[in-house]
């Protein structure tokens, strides 16, 4: 991106140039990781548009992305270390999010601020 901002802003470049130097080879690069992207789905999950996150998501997680959705059924771990891990704190953290949505949101805003902003910037 920054290679072709600069050819942009420069005056005296053409056209044809900027493509030859930086779009050929951007396309290029982009083209070959959504190859590889895609060869590492098709290899891992039998589907080249499908991720291994989404396969994990479905196949473990009990708690949806947001609080007003309700958690899916149980699922059937083979483990009881991987039942902990799913059942446990996800689950404790969505009944807190369920049932205090202000205190959640004022959690969630302070540590975004904390992270982002950092503590120098956060104070007033």
């Amino acid at each position: 991106m920054a290679a072709l901002t600069f050819f942009i802003l420069r005056a005296k470049s053409s056209w044809t140039l900027l493509i030859k130097q930086t779009l050929v080879p951007l396309s290029a690069i982009l083209l070959i990781t959504l190859a590889a992207m895609g060869y590492y789905f098709q290899r891992c999950t039998g589907s080249a548009l499908r991720t291994p996150y989404a396969v994990n998501q479905q196949t473990y997680q009990l708690v949806p992305h947001f609080p007003w959705q309700a958690i899916t059924s149980t699922r059937v771990y083979r483990h009881t270390v991987m039942e902990r891990f799913y059942s446990g704190w996800p689950v404790e953290r969505y009944h807190e999010a369920r049932n205090h949505p202000a205190m959640d949101l004022l959690v969630k805003a302070i540590k975004g601020g904390l992270f982002f902003l950092g503590p120098a910037l956060f104070l007033p």
